[in-house]
């Protein structure tokens, strides 16, 4: 598989840009078609209310796992941990929907014994796109663009639910809210 890079010609920024303190030259920004994965924890705060140590080793162990074993075993890399969640890179859009689903599928074996209350699940969001980057960092548009997948996984979730469930599903929502209140 090869992965095509388009170099920004001149290097973005002004005269000097690409210079470290040292005087080192650093990487110029370019584009390279990447896919890029943020995962993150369901409800992270709500589980640390309830029980912070706990909560916080079953997520630490969630997400170590996935760093070092599902995401290289489905060709990705590890960009970012962020906290809760990780930020991941790989370079087809198949292996990231492959390592999704072993994330999720993960994430239901950890919690097949638990109240549903004390579950660690993932909401996770995939981008392809052509990402700026200078081989340290992502930036721009499509990072933002799988975070916000990623934010917005729940409420597809929802309303998915909705339309498969009907309107009987609002309502064991609202009493569980409810319930919670």
């Amino acid at each position: 598989m090869a992965i095509v890079v388009t170099r920004l010609t001149p290097p973005m920024g002004i005269e000097g840009d690409n210079e470290g303190t040292d005087g080192a030259t650093q990487s110029a920004l370019y584009y390279t078609a990447r896919t890029v994965v943020f995962a993150d924890i369901v409800e992270s705060v709500r589980l640390m209310q309830r029980d912070e140590l706990t909560a916080a080793r079953r997520m630490r162990a969630l997400l170590l796992e996935a760093a070092e074993e599902i995401v290289p075993r489905n060709q990705g890399h590890l960009l970012q941990r962020l906290g809760d969640g990780l930020m991941l890179d790989f370079s087809h859009p198949r292996d990231a929907a492959a390592c999704a689903r072993a994330l999720h599928r993960r994430c239901a074996d950890l919690s097949a014994d638990l109240a549903p209350d004390d579950r660690v699940l993932l909401r996770i969001g995939i981008h392809a796109a052509d990402i700026l980057t200078d081989d340290v960092a992502f930036y721009g548009h499509g990072v933002n663009v799988a975070a916000r997948l990623a934010a917005g996984a729940t409420l597809v979730q929802g309303y998915t639910a909705f339309l498969y469930r009907g309107p009987l599903w609002a309502r064991q929502i609202n009493r569980g809210l409810v319930g919670r209140v």
